[in-house]
């Protein structure tokens, strides 16, 4: 893939089927309208997020739960991670500067995030027993 001669046009339209599945269509522009980010800036906020939550991890254990807990309880899981998304997307665009590299951002916020969530306590869905995501 590194030496694709197509390789930038794929990575664009990876990462635009990853936003748009994760935070929906207009997302960019209700971003980019709020925050006056520019795509690209959108763009590496939102995978600098994605790392920092582990996001892909945490969307794939959603999925999984097919058929293991309800349908509602999927969606509102799905849509926690969602607003999650959105809320740490534009925090990054308004306090980092744009120029700072995505594994800089990773690096600086990753460890603090993480050790945060560790220190939740898990809840439980409603009328579910399923406890927890991602421990």
């Amino acid at each position: 893939m590194h030496v694709h001669r197509l390789r930038r046009e794929i990575t664009a339209t990876h990462l635009t089927n990853r936003i748009v599945d994760h935070v929906g269509p207009g997302f960019a522009f209700r971003v980019r309208e709020e925050v006056g980010a520019d795509i690209a800036g959108l763009t590496r906020a939102y995978v600098a997020v994605s790392e920092i939550f582990g996001i892909d991890a945490l969307w794939g254990e959603i999925e999984a739960l097919d058929n293991r807990v309800p349908a509602a309880t999927q969606m509102e899981l799905m849509l926690l991670v969602t607003d999650l998304l959105r809320r740490a997307v534009i925090w990054l665009l308004r306090h980092q500067q744009q120029d700072n590299g995505i594994q800089a951002q990773v690096d600086y916020y990753q460890g603090g995030c993480s050790s945060l969530l560790r220190e939740c306590p898990n809840r439980s869905p409603p009328q579910t027993g399923w406890r927890s995501i991602g421990g």
